[in-house]
């Protein structure tokens, strides 16, 4: 991927890892590694939340190539902390 940053990233990573939320499940999962998921999701036309369980198959490839900070947010953990950004 290839965004705006030096080191790659994209601009609504880094704004969505300033919000503050509520408690959440998979606290090791941060705000801004949800749209690298997301967009590294649609990247490969994946567009149900359920496609995120194939980033599980192999961890390290897709946490490398994303860029995302500790590990692969799940189905349900992917679903809501979208909502949750989406409000703020």
């Amino acid at each position: 991927m290839h965004g705006g940053g030096s080191n790659g990233k994209i601009k609504s990573d880094k704004k969505a890892a300033r919000m503050k939320t509520d408690k959440h499940s998979q606290p090791q999962i941060k705000n801004g590694d949800i749209p690298l998921t997301t967009i590294g999701m649609l990247t490969l036309c994946k567009s149900d939340f359920d496609y995120v369980n194939e980033f599980h198959t192999d961890k390290e490839y897709y946490k490398m190539s994303l860029g995302i900070a500790y590990a692969n947010p799940s189905e349900s953990t992917l679903r809501m902390r979208l909502d949750t950004i989406g409000r703020q």
